[in-house]
């Protein structure tokens, strides 16, 4: 499992591992609730084992000593969530007529199956 090294900005926490910046807080990407996802007790300066969950914008951090997995998510997906949720905050009819454009895409349709009678 690779290593890295927590740092610290004015941001608060974060580590940087293949190029990404990950950082401590609620996650956006819908795991089972119940995972820590806050600063896990690190500091600055402090190494951590790194490892990426498959197809999704969250590593899992674990402590040289061994002590529990922190959940951390990229900066990127953090910032992508606030625009939208302050686009959505300004712009309230356009979200709506979204939603509903949405919903007369997945209407359910009647689907016949081969050698049923109508």
């Amino acid at each position: 499992m690779p290593t890295s090294l927590v740092r610290q900005d004015a941001r608060g926490l974060y580590i940087v591992t293949n190029g990404q910046r990950y950082r401590s807080g609620p996650l956006n990407y819908g795991l089972r609730p119940g995972l820590r996802c806050d600063d896990g007790g690190l500091a600055a300066g402090t190494k951590v084992k790194v490892r990426r969950l498959s197809c999704t914008p969250v590593a899992v951090l674990k402590s040289a000593d061994g002590g529990d997995e922190t959940y951390w998510e990229t900066e990127g997906e953090k910032d992508a969530l606030a625009a939208k949720r302050a686009f959505e905050a300004a712009n309230p009819d356009v979200v709506a007529a979204n939603r509903r454009q949405l919903a007369d895409l997945i209407r359910p349709t009647r689907v016949i199956h081969a050698g049923s009678r109508p």
